[in-house]
């Protein structure tokens, strides 16, 4: 209907929460490649102090190093998915 109209739509998707396992990763993905967006973003997901995520991992003991915090997590996600192969399967 949108591309009917000669809309375009933009997805954008997070990857990275606290609760985040290699299989809701992959419904991320797979969410996204349903969609079929014109474009999309994927992004890491970051607890910046101050914002409700940050405030709930606090209280769960998940914010361990704040400065290397979101290095961390965002190397843990490239382990999963390394960018060329999150490439290849985007296409």
């Amino acid at each position: 209907m949108t591309k009917d109209a000669d809309i375009r739509v933009l997805g954008n998707y997070m990857f990275g929460f606290w609760d985040d396992t290699k299989a809701t990763l992959e419904e991320t993905l797979a969410f996204a490649k349903e969609l079929n967006c014109e474009y999309a973003n994927f992004y890491c997901t970051v607890a910046y102090p101050g914002s409700t995520l940050y405030t709930d991992m606090e209280k769960a003991g998940l914010i361990y190093l704040r400065t290397s915090m979101i290095i961390h997590r965002c190397q843990q996600l490239s382990n999963l998915f390394p960018l060329k192969q999150f490439q290849r399967r985007m296409s």
